[in-house]
């Protein structure tokens, strides 16, 4: 015969203990205001390529047709990683123009087109990588380490150019309270569009502010470690471009230039003046750069 069963009163009585309520955390995705999810939408859906011929002046760039890697023009095919991406690819930002050397002669930065990667293939990370370079790498912590390792640091940050605008968009979400900032370019390039946080952490803590404070001047990233740089494997035909960007007293040239490049169809393309005064260098292209930019995505 069956045991009977001990009715509900009769079973032993557990201490019941009050589950302690679930600590509220602040998620910010949820904390994304609508306005700023547009903004960041906005940018990384229209922000175009800028790429700074720093050897060459405008007149003379501009009947190249296109811009040409050094294995295009056939040179030797280099030793070393670092070497080989320089030789086969054209650079260009996703963002400001933050070319910087001592000895350019460029007068005049020239913006593509945003749809320029739909034509393309190759390769973007959101820092230049020419910060991990020999001889004289400045990207923070990774200048003590090998070569190597800055190399696989580089191809771990990489990604394709096909979608790349969706990875831009949730970075910028990421990364700012107000997309926009991406898109600053005051005089102070450690300073200049400073992430409020950054992946990975480290690049934030040392480099920018941060990095010069505890390492000095030049012995770290400057707002190049965080800026979008684009390496693309074919030629990039001038037939893309969307502005040009130089000084004021030269617009006049640049018009009837422009209305001389050879092309099946004419695009349209923009002409940007510096600020009166200003005479056309990496450092003025750059510093207005930002506003060029905020025109040319119509913010």
């Amino acid at each position: 015969m069956a045991k009977k069963r001990p009715n509900r009163s009769a079973r032993p009585r557990t201490s019941k203990t009050k589950t302690p309520a679930k600590r509220r955390t602040s998620s910010r995705r949820q904390a994304i205001s609508p306005d700023t999810a547009r903004l960041a939408r906005r940018i990384a859906e229209s922000v175009p390529f800028v790429h700074f011929p720093s050897q060459t002046l405008f007149p003379t760039f501009l009947h190249w047709q296109r811009l040409r890697s050094r294995k295009d023009l056939g040179e030797a095919q280099p030793l070393g990683d670092f070497e080989q991406l320089r030789w086969g690819h054209v650079f260009a930002y996703a963002g400001p123009s933050c070319y910087r050397s001592n000895d350019s002669i460029g007068d005049a930065a020239v913006y593509f087109l945003p749809s320029l990667d739909t034509v393309q293939s190759g390769a973007i990370a959101p820092f230049d990588s020419g910060s991990l370079e020999d001889p004289h790498p400045r990207l923070q912590p990774w200048v003590s380490r090998t070569l190597r390792a800055r190399w696989q640091f580089v191809q771990k940050s990489s990604m394709p150019l096909s979608g790349w605008r969706v990875r831009f968009e949730k970075w910028l979400l990421h990364c700012y309270v107000m997309p926009d900032r991406y898109l600053d370019s005051s005089a102070d390039r450690y300073a200049a569009g400073v992430p409020d946080r950054l992946r990975p952490p480290s690049l934030l803590q040392h480099n920018g502010p941060r990095g010069r404070a505890t390492y000095g001047e030049g012995q770290c990233g400057d707002r190049r470690a965080w800026t979008w740089e684009a390496r693309f494997e074919q030629p990039v035909p001038f037939v893309r471009l969307q502005a040009l960007h130089l000084a004021r007293d030269r617009v006049r040239a640049a018009v009837l230039e422009v209305s001389r490049l050879r092309f099946d169809s004419h695009p349209s393309i923009t002409i940007k003046a510096l600020p009166w005064g200003k005479d056309a260098s990496a450092d003025t292209l750059y510093e207005d750069s930002g506003r060029v930019l905020r025109e040319l995505i119509g913010l």
